[in-house]
Formats: C-alpha cells, structure tokens, sequence
C-alpha cells in the first residue's frame, strides 16, 4: 500500500516518473451538494501531496511523458466541455480546447511526443476517438462516431490501445495510427479492460474479469496474435434482447416534446412530502427515537419539513411535532413546535419518590452553521448553533400545586464537531473517528429559578480485531441544577434503564460490533437479506440525586438483520437485543429498528453513524 487518496474520482490514475495525478473530490465549506473537482499530485520519491487547483471541475487527469503536462477534462456551470492542459507543479493553465461541437470529452491520455492527445469524445452518434494538436488546437477523427462501447485509451508508440466491446464482450483493442486498423489483442470470456503498456513496448498489462472479480494480467505484445476487427463477430448472450421484447414503447430521437418555460417561485414550492417511517426522525440533529414521521423536502433542498409524534423513552410520555428547516441562507433557520406531556419526580412526605406529569407546549427557534472541513481520507466538520424556546406548561391531577405553570423561556446553546476516516461500506464503524457534543440550557430571562442543564458527550470510534469489525466508547457527563423547572436529560444511561432521573449522571459504554454473515437471501419479490449482524454491549453509569449515589450497569448481546423490504426504508435493521441488569439480576429482551439516513436524506459521505432505538 503506498497512498490512501480518500475521495477521489476514480475513472483515471496517471503516472509519470515519481508523479502520480488523480482527481479528488472537495467540498464547499457550508453547501454539502457543491462539490469540486481538484486535481492533486503525489511524488512517489517523497511521498508528499500537493493540490494544484482550488474549487474547480476538472476530471481524467493524464500527465505528460515527460512529467512537466497535465490534461484534465473541464465541465463548466452550463455543460460545456474542453481540454484543459495544466503546469504539472504549478497547476497554472497552459492552453484551453474547447470540445468540438460540445461533445462529451473522456478519458484523455498524452500522444508519445507529448504533443498529441488522444481522447475519447461522445455525441448522439455514439462514441469515436479523436487526437487532439495540444498547440494549435487542430482535431483528426481516428475511430468515427458509433454505438459500440469504448473508452480508456493508451498510447503506445504506434498504437493506442483501448477497452471495447465490438464482439459483444468487453476486450483490449487496438488501433495503429499508420495503417488506421482495429485489432482486437484479447479473448477473455468475461471481460477484459483498463490496457496499459510498460516501457518497452514489449509488455501488455490489463484488468481481466472472473468468476472472482477482477485479476490482474500481463501479457507478451505480439501482433502476429492479434484479430482484425473485419473478422469479429458478435458472440455475447445477447441478455438485452429479452429485456427489449418487455418493452411497449421505442425511444425516438425524431419527436422531443417542448416544455413552456414558466417562472418558480420558492414560497410556492416549500413542501414536498415524499416518505413516512414508522419512526421519530430528527434530520438536523440526524437522530432517531420511537414514534411516527412524515418527511418533506422541497425540489431545491432549501426547506426540510418533519411531521410526526415521539416518545421518550426515559420519561414514558409523548408528543406530537412539527419541524420546518430552512437552508437556503448561510445560517440554517429551524423552526419546531410540539406539545405532550412530560414527566419528572419528587420525594413526598414519607420520603417516597413519586412520579407526576404536566402538558407542555414548546416554540423553538434556532440559528446554527453547519461547516465541512473534509479533506482526503478524513471527514470533519463542526456545527455551533444558539436557539430560543417559548414554553407553555399547564398542570394535570398528579402535578405538584408548588411546580411552575405559565409561560418561560429557555436559551439553548449548542457545539458538535466530528472527525472520522473514510470507511468502507462493509465497515459497520468508522475504523477511527470522534464526535463531541456540547449542549447547555437555561432561563436567564424568567425571573424564576428554573434551573439549568449541561451536558458533554464524546463518542470515539476504534478498528475492531478482525477487519470490518468495531468499537465504539461512549461517554457522557450531565450536570442538571433543578429549580422550579426540569430540563430532559440529554446523555444516555446504559441499555435497560429508563425513567430515570439525576441531577448528576455519569456514564460511559462499549459497544462492539461486527458482521456475522452475508446471506444475500431474496424472499421474491417483498425482502432481501444482506447481512446479520452482531453487538456486544456493556454500560456503566453513575447518577447523583441530593448526594445520594445510584449505579447503573448492563451488558447486552445484539443479533440483528440489515434488510431491504421493496423500496421502503432501505436498508434497515431488524432484530433482538438481550439486556443483562446484573444489580437488579434480571434479563430484558427489546425488540431493535434502526433506518439508515441514506434512505431518507440521499447518501452522505458526512453521514454518522447510525442510531439505535427501542
């Protein structure tokens, strides 16, 4: 292994020398959905990196024989394409082809005198391959337009070698620049791609295709081998021919249908409600608890809305909401509302806890900046963030007559910062990454003594002793100043525990999960299983109330299912957790769901990670 580049586009790694380029993906610090294209370099001799460019939209880097040339293809905002030749250590532009008749431009790779480019280019005729004079602009077609599959050219001497699929079944070929011929240079049965050349010419490397995915080949070059394309013939399974005869219509080039063009108006488009889940589902905060939600996002991803209802597990009541994001500013503007119940305790008369409800309603309104700092293989960023919230309380039967009533307001005051490495998608952790979360509550405009609450959470994540396998430790420290009011509890106690309440908390935990098995089980055409799961847990809390010391601890075994049910909430895990309470000696079964945000939010490489729910 000699670099790790992290996101990078994949559809070209060129070399030179001790010079490796490679396109790499970079992000907008406030807006995730605008991305870049950079072009960054790696010196095999020292192994030090360097971007070239900032913010731009550059793809298939190929550098020069001589190492000193860059050529990239650039897209601009208004989907025009052109060759872009770039100082390989300075990154400053050298010359600038636009595409002949905009077609689409792929791929393109250095003629052997340095001079030459050849590249694949693409337009409603099919795809041909052109070479390109990078000094005075000058274009030859060498292979015409047409609908055979071709891509991936390298030059070598006299010929440019390239992945085609002219039999049906994707092959290197060749074409020889003096004779202007195709050949065909490989048979492999399933496909063979991605030629290259050593330096001797003498040499052939490419991708072959098995029954275990890709292998890596080398073979002699020897033209007396090699098939002219006059002699090849279609010899695929021809599978598209029965997927053709299901169809009821023929795409037709001849007809396109106009639209009138007609002015939008965002205050006309902010909803959008495209999914439900059978769960409560915060997208700011990106955390989930039992309930119902209905989701809505606008066609310009502005405006995020979420309906639904939410229990709390601690406290054993629920309420109905309503959240209204908007992110069409730089700051993000939220907006919820909700009204349920809520519960807390008190110590009577004869020094028993009792346990009473109130109705209260909340106007929260919050300010926050989401920034991304992400940058090769790590994924980081933070989000500070000040919110206000009305709150109306009303008394039930069991409410205490000394508890407040009327109308407070609290001042919420919020910091999350994360930092994880690049994982795979096997990787049911981040192999390393850490999250903190600082959170801190209070009522300095009442004029009552209301309390407050604080509260840090930290989540750090390991690589566990077998590959995609994981740990993850959880600590949490909750300082809550009861007055006339009580905040909920913001850090988590151990699996098993709920209904709780301290004024002092605690808690750190381990959980460590792991993969158990792959089965790729289809129950036609309702459920797909793809992978069975494993956790082991165990937690350790310590919760002060007016000095009086309580301990909790659990250790728990998950086994749970990651399944696709047609095309709702997919993927999701289904499955058992076994909670051992060894002060209480007792065990507790609970039923687990969980929802990837992919399913619901369109897929992240921010995202973290998942959380569980009773």
């Amino acid at each position: 292994k000699i670099f790790t580049p992290g996101f990078y586009y994949r559809e070209t790694l060129s070399k030179s020398g001790d010079l490796v380029v490679f396109g790499a993906k970079t992000y907008d610090a406030r807006w995730s959905n605008r991305r870049y294209a950079v072009i960054r370099t790696l010196n095999l001799h020292t192994g030090k990196t360097k971007q070239l460019t900032r913010q731009s939209r550059y793809f298939a880097p190929a550098i020069s024989n001589d190492a000193t040339k860059i050529v990239v293809v650039e897209f601009s905002e208004v989907d025009s394409t052109s060759l872009v030749i770039l100082d390989s250590k300075s990154g400053a532009i050298i010359n600038k082809i636009v595409s002949p008749q905009n077609d689409f431009l792929m791929t393109p790779v250095w003629a052997g005198n340095d001079r030459d480019i050849y590249v694949i280019a693409l337009n409603n005729k099919g795809k041909g391959l052109l070479k390109i004079n990078s000094i005075d602009k000058s274009i030859e077609w060498l292979i015409p337009y047409g609908y055979t599959e071709i891509y991936k050219p390298f030059s070598a001497g006299k010929y440019i070698f390239f992945s085609a699929a002219y039999s049906g079944i994707e092959n290197i070929y060749v074409y020889d620049t003096e004779t202007n011929l195709i050949w065909q240079v490989t048979s492999s049965e399933f496909g063979a791609a991605n030629p290259n050349v050593s330096t001797d010419l003498k040499t052939l490397y490419y991708s072959n295709y098995t029954e275990h995915g890709y292998e890596i080949v080398s073979a002699y070059i020897d033209p007396k081998n090699w098939i002219p394309l006059n002699q090849i013939s279609r010899d695929d399974p021809k599978l598209y021919e029965s997927l053709a005869k299901e169809e009821d219509a023929i795409l037709s080039l001849d007809y396109v249908e106009e639209y009138p063009e007609k002015r939008y108006r965002k205050w006309k488009n902010l909803f959008y409600f495209h999914s439900w889940a059978p769960v409560s589902i915060d997208a700011t905060n990106q955390t989930f608890n039992p309930g119902v939600s209905l989701l809505s996002q606008n066609m310009l991803s502005t405006t995020f809305t979420t309906l639904g209802y939410e229990y709390n597990l601690n406290e054993s009541t629920g309420k109905f909401y309503a959240n209204l994001g908007y992110y069409g500013w730089y700051p993000v503007l939220n907006f919820t509302f909700d009204i349920g119940n809520r519960a807390s305790t008190y110590i009577d008369k004869e020094d028993v806890k009792q346990r009473f409800t109130w109705r209260e309603t909340n106007f929260k309104t919050s300010v926050s900046l989401p920034l991304i700092f992400s940058k090769n293989r790590w994924i980081n960023g933070i989000r500070p963030g000040i919110a206000t919230t009305l709150i109306s309380i009303k008394h039930n039967s069991s409410t205490p007559h000394d508890f407040i009533e009327g109308n407070i307001q609290s001042m919420d005051y919020r910091f999350v910062a994360y930092n994880q490495i690049q994982s795979s998608r096997m990787d049911l952790y981040p192999r390393w990454g850490q999250t903190i979360d600082l959170n801190f509550r209070n009522t300095p405009f009442s004029g009552h003594s209301l309390g407050d609450i604080f509260s840090f959470e930290a989540w750090l994540f390991f690589p566990g002793i077998v590959r995609h396998h994981g740990l993850r430790i959880y600590y949490g420290y909750q300082q809550k100043n009861t007055g006339e009011y009580n905040f909920s509890d913001l850090v988590n106690y151990p699996y098993g525990y709920y209904n709780q309440y301290n004024d002092n908390v605690n808690t750190i935990s381990f959980n460590y999960r792991l993969p158990l098995a792959y089965p790729d089980w289809s129950f036609v055409p309702i459920l797909y299983l793809k992978r069975i799961k494993a956790a082991l847990f165990y937690g350790y809390a310590e919760g002060v109330t007016q000095g009086e010391k309580t301990i909790y601890q659990s250790a728990a075994l998950d086994l749970t299912g990651e399944m696709h049910i047609l095309r709702f909430l997919s993927p999701f895990d289904l499955g058992l957790r076994t909670i051992y309470l060894p002060d209480e000696e007792i065990i507790k079964f609970e039923f687990l769901f969980s929802v990837n945000f992919n399913s619901f939010f369109g897929k992240s490489e921010n995202n973290l990670s998942e959380k569980w729910l009773l």
